[in-house]
């Protein structure tokens, strides 16, 4: 007895875009993007939807099984008759990122975070005097 050979999974057209340029228009099985409470996954025939997505990794699956995988920054996806629009403020295919200019870059955003968080301390004991005074 032969085994039978799974069927074929059904695509779906996947147009990535910024506010620049479009990056990519493709047909895809699968596709996984980073969501405000999880990963999201998407497959042919998916229901109607629009989401907000956030900084991540979105993988995408083509019909040869090969998968790409890009990072992503906030934005949007809208799911609607078999067509998945993409709309995010930058995207970059992995292979293509500078590890260096990356490791730089989150440096920066850590000091950023410790700065901030060192303004919250500032504006939280300044609400306390102000209370204290009656003024807040």
């Amino acid at each position: 007895m032969q085994a039978e050979a799974y069927p074929k999974a059904k695509s779906f057209k996947v147009t990535v875009t910024t506010a620049e340029q479009q990056l990519l228009e493709t047909e895809s099985v699968s596709l996984a993007l980073p969501g405000i409470g999880g990963y999201q996954g998407i497959w042919a025939n998916h229901a109607p939807l629009v989401a907000a997505l956030v900084p991540g990794v979105m993988t995408l699956k083509e019909e040869d099984d090969s998968q790409s995988m890009f990072a992503i920054s906030n934005g949007f996806v809208e799911v609607a008759d078999n067509e998945v629009f993409v709309m995010v403020d930058s995207c970059e295919p992995a292979f293509e990122i500078d590890v260096t200019r990356a490791e730089e870059a989150l440096k920066r955003a850590k000091e950023r975070m410790v700065e901030l968080d060192r303004w919250g301390w500032i504006w939280r004991g300044l609400r306390l005097v102000w209370s204290g005074l009656g003024l807040g």
